[in-house]
């Protein structure tokens, strides 16, 4: 049976689609067969964030009863299945989010796990997403409006009682101008599960529509987007970084060897 986790944010802009796509991606490595889907339907990036731009089917057409959910499911070049929702405007009517319930309910049957984007947050869209979700990770920055939507997220999942693993706090650059640590689980009354640290390998790993995990395994954040789901499967993780394999990266970068 499959096991659905969304990916929530209470907050735009925090990294949550960076977060699918390297724990999926994590997770897909891990040897489990992984299906990448974006709920955000007012305003999807996964699909275009992987290099998808011309897709004659999505979850919107599932939605509306067009074609079966399966048939918007696509192959990475990675080999991890993606499921894009609609970046046309056209595509937006007519689109009722109520819907998910049987849309995930037929993902089950074809996947071992399901990573969902959701939209920032706490619309239609977001509410039916959580509730039809085995569990949440909320995303969030080390700043105070971050964590402050954060924890809008955190209280609509225990109203909708929906389980939440925990605090995904992206973008941490161990600045004294951010909440720290302490402060960010103390406002949400959830543990931090995972640190994904300020990386300018993920912003490269963006632009060239693919994920860290792929480009720059060794990296910081790469090692704990790994670490993720390795905690998540219940397995042990032994990879430290090694900070002399980043700075030849680097260099070669700087050198124009590598993007």
């Amino acid at each position: 049976m499959t096991y659905i986790i969304s990916i929530c944010s209470g907050k735009g802009g925090v990294g949550k689609t960076n977060v699918v796509i390297n724990l999926g991606m994590a997770l897909k490595n891990l040897g489990k067969d992984v299906t990448l889907l974006d709920a955000n339907l007012t305003a999807p990036n996964l699909g275009l964030n992987l290099g998808f731009s011309k897709i004659p089917i999505t979850l919107n057409d599932a939605l509306k009863g067009r074609n079966h959910i399966t048939e918007a499911v696509y192959i990475h070049s990675s080999g991890i299945k993606v499921l894009p929702a609609s970046i046309a405007l056209k595509d937006l009517s007519d689109v009722y989010p109520e819907k998910l319930k049987e849309a995930y309910s037929d993902l089950k049957k074809n996947s071992e796990l399901v990573i969902v984007d959701n939209a920032p947050g706490l619309g239609r869209e977001v509410v039916n997403s959580i509730k039809n979700s085995d569990e949440i990770l909320v995303v969030t920055n080390p700043d105070l409006a971050s964590v402050t939507d954060a924890l809008r997220t955190v209280k609509l999942a225990k109203n909708l009682k929906i389980p939440i693993r925990g605090i995904v706090l992206t973008r941490f650059n161990e600045s004294k101008y951010e909440l720290s640590i302490s402060e960010v689980e103390s406002i949400i009354g959830e543990k931090i599960i995972s640190i994904i640290p300020e990386d300018d390998f993920v912003k490269s790993s963006i632009k060239q529509k693919s994920s860290v995990i792929t480009l720059y395994p060794k990296s910081k954040s790469s090692l704990a987007y790994k670490k993720l789901a390795s905690d998540i499967l219940g397995m042990k993780f032994n990879e430290e970084y090694k900070e002399d394999i980043t700075n030849i990266h680097k260099l070669l970068r700087f050198f124009g060897f590598r993007k």
